[in-house]
């Protein structure tokens, strides 16, 4: 668990991390790309990505209570009908998350979402609340 009030940095150094939970009143940076491989749990606090990302790979869950990513997330997406998939991101000051509910996903997939996105989507059509995507097929790694 990184906790604490005094900014905290992660490296991985190219491994996976197994568990990570942030009870952080300032903010966990990023040295790294970090991929977590069971369980990230977002009790309090941000971890500022910068260039970097988190990766929630399949199998792996986010809890969150009032912490976020301020920056790059990727997710797995699972084939199937009516997947909803939630990022669990912010800025530097707030919570905004993004929830896409894609109606038929025909190959695994991942995808990544970052906040500027989200405000460019926010210019163009200011009463998005959620994005919903009819079909959603294998073309590489798609950045949403």
């Amino acid at each position: 668990m990184l906790n604490g009030v005094t900014p905290q940095h992660i490296r991985s150094n190219g491994q996976g991390i197994y568990g990570l939970e942030v009870n952080h009143s300032s903010q966990v940076n990023l040295n790294d790309d970090a991929t977590i491989l069971h369980q990230l749990t977002l009790t309090q606090g941000k971890i500022k990505t910068g260039n970097q990302a988190v990766s929630i790979p399949a199998g792996a869950t986010v809890y969150r209570t009032l912490g976020w990513v301020d920056g790059r997330m990727q997710k797995h997406v699972s084939d199937g009908s009516q997947v909803t998939l939630t990022f669990e991101i912010g800025d530097s000051l707030f919570y905004t998350p993004v929830q896409f509910t894609f109606d038929s996903v025909t190959t695994p997939v991942t995808c990544a979402f970052q906040p500027e996105l989200r405000h460019l989507l926010h210019q163009i059509m200011p009463q998005i609340r959620s994005i919903q995507v009819t079909t959603l097929t294998d073309t590489g790694s798609p950045i949403l």
